[in-house]
């Protein structure tokens, strides 16, 4: 083989190699970021309520919004809020077509933001807990909680639901704090 020969085969060998290392490096990107995702934000989102105490005929009650970023990327929302509902001694248990043949909870409490709309973020690996303290009439036999934000980044929004009878034992205890 002469020097001219080997010459070419060495060439022809770097050109294979690089269109092999240019398809693996495709096949790669396409695995880590179209497939598994990893350029998207991944969130457990939660909602908690605690029954703090009865004063003035009405409950005090903590409600709670957890969000984990489980991710490897930062997360951005916009909008973090909440539905608070009831159902008193005396209503009907019906169900409402509107949200899929579930229990219907007539008394809307409260419909308002966990923190003020504006622009957030989670960085991965934290998880954050926002708190805002409600209440509820004392004639409120069981509450619905449905949590929900919007995805800074997409147009898309994630929710998560509590429901929970109201406490009816005298000698009750605050749940507060446990988790």
């Amino acid at each position: 083989m002469t020097f001219e020969e080997f010459n070419h085969l060495a060439g022809g060998v770097e050109s294979l190699a690089t269109v092999l290392a240019l398809a693996v490096g495709a096949y790669w990107t396409y695995t880590r970021f179209i497939k598994q995702r990893e350029n998207y934000a991944f969130i457990e989102f939660t909602v908690d309520m605690n029954f703090v105490g009865r004063q003035d005929g009405k409950w005090i009650i903590e409600l709670i919004a957890y969000l984990e970023n489980k991710g490897k990327v930062q997360h951005q929302f916009s909008d973090l809020s909440f539905d608070l509902a009831a159902l008193f001694r005396g209503d009907p248990v019906e169900s409402s077509q509107k949200f899929g043949g579930q229990a219907l909870f007539p008394h809307e409490i409260s419909r308002r933001p966990w923190i003020p709309p504006g622009n957030y973020f989670i960085e991965p690996g934290v998880k954050a807990k926002y708190s805002y303290v409600a209440h509820l009439p004392e004639e409120a036999t069981y509450a619905m909680l449905h949590g929900h934000f919007t995805y800074g980044d997409q147009p898309a929004w994630h929710a998560a639901e509590r429901t929970l009878a109201v406490p009816t034992d005298p000698s009750f205890k605050s749940t507060a704090g446990t988790q």
